[in-house]
């Protein structure tokens, strides 16, 4: 299983919380605000394109979705649809990122684009990427 995600597998939220566990060694508690006794939080995203029809091209375009009431650190896996592979984040509770409120349809989110040119993501995501699944999972804040 491991060896499908190292290899850019897409991975599921429940998938990516039993990887975390079992990678970082935490127990899963699934408690108010967290997932592990640490109280850290498994998360997942995804980067897909979306067309600007006023610019005529194709813009990418991702979320990290329902980080809002999180007490911990956030391990995130996001799926990015050019690479055609996973990319990891380890989010500080206190971070840089904008955080888009909760509404009446949608949980909070960081929302991100990503540039294709230099690798790199928006809304300070990129200072919180790690390199790969064990050191966002064995990482200790």
């Amino acid at each position: 299983m491991l060896d499908f995600v190292n290899r850019g597998g897409i991975v599921s939220p429940q998938l990516w919380e039993m990887i975390v566990e079992k990678v970082s060694g935490l127990t899963f508690i699934d408690g108010n605000g967290e997932d592990y006794n640490d109280g850290s939080d498994a998360k997942t995203g995804s980067l897909t394109f979306i067309f600007d029809i006023y610019r005529g091209y194709w813009n990418p375009k991702g979320r990290i979705s329902n980080v809002d009431s999180k007490n911990g650190y956030l391990r995130c896996a996001v799926y990015n649809e050019y690479k055609n592979q996973l990319d990891y984040f380890l989010i500080p509770p206190k971070n840089k990122c904008t955080v888009s409120p909760r509404t009446k349809n949608s949980r909070a989110m960081i929302n991100f684009s990503y540039s294709r040119g230099k690798d790199t993501y928006s809304n300070e995501l990129e200072r919180y990427r790690v390199n790969n699944v064990e050191e966002v999972c064995k990482r200790v804040p």
